[in-house]
């Protein structure tokens, strides 16, 4: 399930709680979607906000290529699976 289909999603945290958080990865994504993902915490707002970014995956599957690395490791990333 694709939880952040757009560009940014804020989440409001409860104080007091304990979170684990894991926003996902800036590459090798494994949720089927291509783009980068981070996370920025706002500790006065006891906020998060998860992020989608596109990057250049062409560029970055052609470099995995050109090291002699698995080629699952570039196509990874054509697919986010």
């Amino acid at each position: 399930v694709q939880l952040l289909a757009g560009r940014r999603v804020a989440i409001d945290l409860e104080p007091g709680y304990r979170y684990l958080l894991n926003p996902g990865s800036v590459g090798q994504p494994r949720d089927r979607d291509p783009r980068a993902a981070y996370a920025i915490y706002d500790d006065e707002q006891h906020r998060i906000h998860l992020y989608r970014v596109n990057y250049r995956v062409a560029m970055a599957r052609r470099r995995i290529m050109q090291a002699g690395l698995p080629p699952v490791l570039g196509d990874r990333l054509l697919y986010g699976a």
